[in-house]
């Protein structure tokens, strides 16, 4: 005898709440630098802005502080926050540990058509030897977002998210133009991640993890 499994209800996903729209529209505008760093964040402004109340800018503001993307000092009002070298260097740091891992666990999840498709985008980028910066976030988020993704950790790959955030807001005038060097050790990422070469995968994420550091400190002391 066969027997049918009841029907259940699905409900359907929730609609994103007027905070959660505040907090993506914001997030947004300053991660594409429509907001740079020391900007004064005016809730008032913002509401306007983004045709919603001043309550949910405000909960969105709080949401971007405890992620380190806005700074409120006491008596002042809220900024977009602006990471030292200092603080740059050491966000660096914990991802190196975060996607060294993502890259370890992803070796062998990933499937072939997503490295395949996101190997097209860096080698359209060298093939033109120009991007601009949007171009060079969005391929960087392409290659580690893959590893990320398939690492089959949740939480790690939401503090990896939190952390290449970061990294953004970094003022970009003060980072080393590594364009090309940049996509070639995409390339040599994806080939190992290609390949199913987990200790290849690894050294290829740190290095270049490293080599993003290393030009920023090499820039400072040559000033």
């Amino acid at each position: 005898m066969i027997r049918t499994l009841p029907e259940i209800d699905v409900a359907p996903p929730a609609s994103p709440s007027l905070s959660d729209i505040g907090y993506e529209a914001l997030l947004d505008r300053i991660l594409d630098g429509t907001l740079p760093a020391g900007t004064v964040l005016n809730e008032r402004r913002l509401a306007a802005s983004l045709s919603i109340s001043r309550t949910p800018v405000r909960d969105a503001l709080r949401r971007l502080e405890t992620e380190g993307l806005v700074l409120r000092r006491p008596g002042q009002p809220p900024t977009v926050a602006e990471p030292s070298i200092k603080e740059f260097v050491e966000t660096l740091a914990v991802r190196h540990v975060l996607e060294t891992e993502a890259a370890r666990l992803s070796v062998g999840h990933i499937p072939a058509a997503e490295i395949t498709a996101v190997r097209a985008l860096v080698l359209s980028l060298l093939d033109r030897g120009a991007a601009t910066v949007s171009e060079t976030w969005d391929i960087d988020d392409q290659v580690h977002g893959l590893m990320a993704r398939h690492s089959d950790n949740g939480h790690l790959a939401r503090l990896i998210l939190e952390q290449r955030r970061k990294t953004h807001i970094f003022d970009i005038k003060r980072l080393p133009k590594r364009f090309l060097l940049g996509c070639k050790e995409h390339i040599v990422i994806l080939d190992a991640l290609e390949a199913g070469d987990r200790d290849g995968a690894v050294r290829a994420v740190g290095g270049h993890i490293d080599n993003v550091k290393n030009s920023i400190l090499k820039k400072l002391q040559d000033l």
